[in-house]
């Protein structure tokens, strides 16, 4: 008998602790108290009576666990997305603006003395001063200065828009080895097209016509980027030309182009064309490279020394006579 009271008596005491009642899941709040309604033999031996009392400054795992599922709780993760330099500057003058730092209809300090006290190079803060006057926050005059300005619609969204500069700084890596592979695959009718191409840029630059001098220039790097027959990346020269269709690359162009840069570009053409008319690759490669760092400078250049080339619309006439046979595109 001693030995069946010795065997059934702890049986009787888990089955009585079984059949017990357990607290709602409301009064269960601690990962402690979690554990000790566990199922199985581990949660019973995780809270067996202690024959030792802890220290007071004795590290308790509990803790770590309940804070932490309290910070998982209270503390929802988000997307961290980094933002480009021209966006920060800009953001800080439009704070300054919007704090009264600068009042309406004053001047801001010059571009050297801003790319100073931001510590950034002075290309950044005219893309920042840009995309401000884009936005309706300064009216850059050049020649003059940038002034404070208020603005009458609600600003647009450039968080996910590259700079002009920067995307001119990609165009002259990738343009520049599909000129290279290009070169391999240039014949006569080739160079006769792109030679008709640069007579019409020509031509619109003497209207002047600054949109048909656009249209002209894209048609030429696409006829030589669509030579190496890969889709791809005909899609990303496309993709990054056709940037400057956006308002800041709209901006960017009324400040820098006119007739005197457009004459640049069509000597630069001149010289890419007969680089691919002998097929020598470096040379074309050369060559492009050369053109876009110096479209990248003539951009990159003074907003105070720079004067503004009014856009003139395409008219009907102009706008049906600039098609992708007329290049020999198709």
């Amino acid at each position: 008998m001693a030995f069946l009271a010795r065997f059934l008596g702890p049986r009787r005491e888990r089955l009585r602790a079984a059949q017990a009642p357990h607290p709602p899941r409301s009064e269960i709040t601690s990962p402690a108290r979690i554990l000790r309604y566990l199922p199985g033999r581990r949660a019973r031996r995780l809270h067996r009576p202690q024959t030792f009392q802890r220290a007071p400054t004795e590290f308790r795992f509990e803790y770590v666990i309940e804070t932490w599922l309290l910070l998982q709780l209270s503390m929802p993760i988000k997307v961290i997305e980094p933002r480009r330099l021209y966006l920060e500057i800009a953001g800080q003058i439009r704070s300054l603006i919007e704090n009264g730092e600068f009042r309406v209809k004053s001047r801001l300090p010059a571009e050297r003395e801003l790319a100073k006290q931001f510590g950034v190079s002075r290309p950044s803060v005219r893309e920042a001063l840009i995309a401000l006057e884009v936005e309706g926050y300064v009216d850059v005059r050049p020649g003059s200065g940038v002034f404070v300005t208020t603005p009458k619609r609600p600003a647009p969204d450039y968080s996910r828009t590259e700079g002009p500069l920067e995307i001119m700084r990609a165009r002259k890596v990738i343009e520049g080895e599909i000129a290279a592979e290009a070169a391999a695959h240039m014949r006569s009718k080739d160079i006769t097209v792109l030679r008709r191409i640069l007579l019409e840029l020509e031509r619109a630059a003497a209207a002047p016509d600054p949109n048909s001098c656009i249209y002209a220039d894209r048609s030429f790097h696409l006829y030589i980027a669509r030579k190496i027959r890969n889709s791809m990346l005909l899609r990303i020269v496309t993709d990054l030309f056709d940037q400057r269709s956006t308002l800041l690359g709209k901006q960017f162009g009324a400040h820098f182009d006119n007739p005197k840069t457009w004459t640049a570009v069509i000597a630069e053409h001149r010289k890419i064309i007969e680089a691919l008319a002998v097929g020598d690759p470096e040379q074309a490669r050369k060559t492009m490279h050369s053109h876009l760092s110096r479209a990248h400078d003539r951009w990159a250049k003074q907003l105070e020394n720079g004067k503004k080339f009014r856009m003139k619309s395409l008219s009907r006439k102009s706008r049906s006579g600039h098609n992708c046979k007329a290049f020999g595109l198709m």
